[in-house]
């Protein structure tokens, strides 16, 4: 851990503090408000097409919530501890939707019409089970290895003499970066590679990251927490403010149109668990 890290923990003082270290009911309720916005994005984009799935829609909350709780151990272990409730909600996205897609691309039998594509073009046998899987494991174990090096790289950061605001805009970065490759990989697949998409996640992850580098200087906490307020803001673009379509889905006509009137719950949902978010994030501010 960096000087700059010890000093913002010892400085962190949250009200929740007590709460998060000796309730964990308390601490999964505050982190199940992470799976609830991920499940308003998903069910809202998807509920016009596949029809609304209370089983979908409750597997994310219940994934974030076993995240929290992993978390939760971590923290009282005194392995991992994040002082601020808001930016462990914001650090519980990410590893949410890391998850969840990969479950849904590797570890489920059926194939996923938005990995069919990878599959085919990186020429896997998707139909054999064993081989799926094991590519899912690769996955994760590339993706846990970079996830590192992007650490360390944000740690090298902190500690160096740049103002915090540029070093929080560079970590922001590496953060979007990620996110954009992970995406673009998927997406690209069967919607082509849009340059403009790519570059529009690094950029509000530096945004992210100017903005949380206020609340912690701890090196993996800046950058997955940049990491989920990314997803977080981009996906209200997409998803509530332009209602873009999913590439699966592009050209077909919704099947189950009532859904295009009754999503606005959805959108409820997702300010909820946002306002959750900021609320908790603004409290235990220094």
């Amino acid at each position: 851990t960096s000087k700059k890290s010890t000093h913002c923990a010892n400085h962190d003082l949250p009200i929740l503090r007590s709460v998060l270290k000796s309730n964990m009911a308390g601490y999964l309720l505050i982190r199940l408000t992470s799976g609830l916005i991920a499940a308003s994005i998903t069910s809202y984009k998807d509920a016009p097409w596949e029809n609304f799935l209370w089983k979908k829609f409750i597997r994310s909350i219940i994934v974030g919530g076993m995240v929290g709780i992993a978390l939760f151990f971590l923290n009282m272990q005194g392995i991992f501890t994040v002082h601020n409730p808001g930016l462990l909600l914001l650090i519980i996205f990410p590893i949410e939707r890391l998850i969840g897609e990969t479950y849904k691309g590797f570890f489920r039998r059926t194939t996923h019409a938005e990995f069919k594509y990878l599959f085919i073009n990186y020429h896997i046998p998707y139909e054999r089970f064993a081989v799926k899987m094991t590519a899912g494991a690769l996955f994760l174990v590339a993706a846990t290895l970079l996830l590192a090096l992007s650490i360390h790289l944000s740690g090298v950061l902190l500690d160096s003499s740049l103002q915090p605001i540029y070093s929080g805009a560079l970590v922001g970065l590496m953060a979007g970066t990620l996110i954009a490759i992970g995406g673009g990989l998927k997406d690209s697949q069967f919607e082509g590679f849009q340059i403009r998409k790519f570059f529009r996640s690094p950029l509000a992850g530096m945004a992210a990251g100017v903005i949380l580098i206020a609340f912690t200087s701890h090196p993996a906490i800046l950058l997955l927490s940049a990491m989920g307020l990314e997803r977080i803001t981009v996906e209200f673009y997409k998803t509530y403010y332009t209602r873009k379509v999913r590439g699966i889905f592009e050209g077909q006509k919704p099947k189950y149109e009532a859904w295009l009137k009754k999503r606005w719950v959805l959108f409820v949902s997702y300010c909820l668990g946002v306002a959750i978010m900021l609320v908790l994030l603004l409290m235990n501010r220094v």
